[in-house]
């Protein structure tokens, strides 16, 4: 499970790592590959959040 805070021009993400949760990344236009176990997807910010 990533949760994540939403901001007006993107949004912080983060992983649960021993009970504590670690920042992974500010994602405002990167695109972000997730594994879900037994597929991977690769998450394109920019277009939620278009310049």
């Amino acid at each position: 499970m990533w949760p994540i805070n939403k901001y007006p021009h993107g949004l912080r993400l983060f992983s649960l790592h021993v009970g504590r949760y670690i920042k992974l990344a500010d994602a405002t236009d990167e695109t972000l590959e997730f594994d879900l176990g037994k597929c991977r997807i690769a998450f394109d910010f920019s277009r939620i959040w278009p310049k």
